[in-house]
């Protein structure tokens, strides 16, 4: 018996309803390759068209040097006598270059420090202290500006001989300096006692 007219209306009902599952996935196919050719087409800065970004470097120095540090003046409470006891103290130094030293291997130093103390005195006389100072250059390293630094020290008072350590304070570095990091030391100049001999360690600078 022949299928009657409403079978067949249903059966093409469903068929347009479900069609086949091979027809769905190329219809699916070829949709995604349509929008991933339109999105790159749209999209200017994908990744397929990014040019390499360039990369800037900064050229940073770390250098050691040496010079020569004169008192020009040292004010300082001597009014107390009794041991032990603290005083404050007031110093400021000229920087030079060291002797034989010359323009040509970058020796050159015009600076000044201006240097806060506070010395602790033995029943010995001896002295230990720690200080606060101020490095003001024109010319150290080919640089101008200013910088900080902190530290401590001995003194001996038979042979006047003052020695320490220091470190430069991070962020106090101004023009020429900023950025400066680093530290050193001080003692006795070999041919001159009488003075200081600092050795600086500066790193974080522009070259």
């Amino acid at each position: 018996m022949g299928a009657s007219p409403q079978r067949c209306v249903g059966r093409l009902r469903t068929s347009c309803l479900l069609p086949n599952p091979q027809v769905l996935f190329n219809v699916a196919i070829t949709l995604c390759l349509q929008l991933k050719q339109a999105y790159h087409h749209s999209t200017p800065s994908s990744p397929h068209n990014l040019s390499p970004k360039p990369r800037f470097t900064s050229t940073k120095m770390s250098r050691k040097f040496t010079c020569i540090a004169a008192p020009t003046s040292w004010n300082e409470d001597r009014s107390l006598t009794t041991l032990p006891r603290v005083t404050a103290a007031e110093v400021t130094l000229a920087l030079t270059p060291p002797p034989g030293s010359s323009s040509s291997n970058g020796s050159d130093v015009d600076a000044t420090t201006h240097s806060f103390y506070q010395m602790t005195y033995l029943p010995n006389t001896n002295a230990s202290f720690v200080f606060t100072e101020t490095v003001k250059a024109k010319n150290l390293l080919g640089k101008q500006g200013t910088f900080i630094t902190q530290g401590k020290g001995t003194f001996e008072s038979k042979t006047y001989a003052v020695k320490g350590t220091f470190e430069i304070v991070e962020g106090t570095g101004t023009e020429g300096f900023e950025g400066i990091a680093g530290g050193g030391s001080f003692g006795p100049a070999v041919e001159t006692p009488t003075k200081l001999q600092y050795e600086f360690e500066m790193k974080g600078i522009a070259a």
